[in-house]
């Protein structure tokens, strides 16, 4: 997991909450019922594991709680597409590039 490395913000209410699912593309704009979990399908998992959105560091970073209490750092545009039933991991995310040598 990418623990968050400032700061992040939480949402002051539900509706600010709404706005910026609505902003990041999590929910539709006609959307009446806020989404509360989401699934985490990424390389620090071999199983889909429930999430809930906490916060954001900017309209680029959303901080994520796994269902385990383990907080995480992510794009929201990624954290869309693991919502689809078809996501799979790509070649980039399965390698770990930080350690090459």
């Amino acid at each position: 997991m990418i623990p968050p490395i400032v700061e992040y913000k939480e949402f002051e209410n539900d509706e600010q909450k709404r706005e910026k699912f609505i902003e990041w593309k999590l929910i539709s704009e006609k959307s009446k019922k806020l989404k509360e979990t989401f699934l985490y399908k990424g390389v620090y998992t071999s199983d889909p594991l429930k999430c809930k959105v906490i916060g954001y560091q900017s309209n680029h970073t959303v901080i994520i709680e796994i269902e385990d209490g383990r907080v995480h750092s992510i794009h929201p545009a990624y954290l869309k597409k693991m919502q689809k039933k078809d996501f799979q991991i790509s070649y980039y995310e399965e390698h770990d590039y930080d350690n090459l040598q």
